[in-house]
């Protein structure tokens, strides 16, 4: 934890340092997960993995923009992101839905291209990796069953042991966005699409998949 604090210390100096185009974001995701098993993915009759469904939840972050020449950018930031699945089944009076939540602070490092399309309006694409420090995360159910509803939360663990942990710790992906700038607001969406297995096991591939829609303001902190 020490290390992640001191690392989170020396990012904000340098944002504050070097950065030439500085913001606050706030964004939508709706997460969900590759689930492979020995190269294919999770199906069958009695299989509940067949119903997954995307995870909804809310993400902020601070970002900015260093300029390596005429409309090329180097893009980072640091964000609070919340990524996973849900599965949700009904079938008559009874139905289930299983929450799976996994908290990262994200560290994207992205090239940036924009250009202008009108009266201090530009469009941008955005596209680079990012690293996942994992925060937590927590698994929740919900059954219900002949109207009566009962609700159980248990805390995930992150590591490498099979035998106690749940997922791996940590997570890399890429980025794909696309986005408008008009007057300081921003208006976005992105892709992320993970590249690390997650999974324990010997045959398990877990991949995280996020769209994201987001709404920011930035400002020009020049040269």
């Amino acid at each position: 934890m020490k290390k992640t604090v001191f690392f989170i210390a020396i990012t904000l100096f340098t944002l504050n340092g070097f950065a030439q185009g500085f913001g606050v974001n706030l964004g939508y995701n709706m997460a969900n997960m590759k689930l492979y098993y020995d190269g294919k993915p999770y199906s069958g009759e009695d299989d509940m993995f067949k119903y997954q469904k995307s995870l909804g939840s809310l993400g902020i972050g601070v970002n900015y923009d260093y300029e390596l020449s005429e409309n090329l950018y180097v893009a980072g930031g640091l964000n609070y992101v919340q990524r996973g699945f849900k599965i949700s089944h009904s079938e008559g009076n009874n139905s289930v839905e299983i929450k799976t939540k996994i908290n990262y602070l994200d560290i994207p490092v992205m090239l940036k291209y924009d250009f202008e399309i009108g009266d201090e309006m530009y469009l941008y694409g955005k596209f680079g990796p990012s690293i996942g420090l994992t925060l937590g995360g927590s698994l929740v159910t919900k059954v219900t069953s002949e109207g009566n509803t009962g609700t159980d939360k248990d805390i995930l663990e992150f590591g490498n042991d099979k035998n106690k942990d749940n997922f791996k710790s940590g997570d890399f992906g890429l980025n794909f966005g696309v986005g408008v700038l008009y007057n300081n607001i921003e208006v976005g969406i992105n892709y992320y699409s993970g590249m690390k297995n997650i999974g324990l096991g010997e045959k398990q591939d877990y991949k995280h998949r996020v769209f994201s829609l987001m709404v920011g303001y930035r400002l020009d902190l020049g040269e």
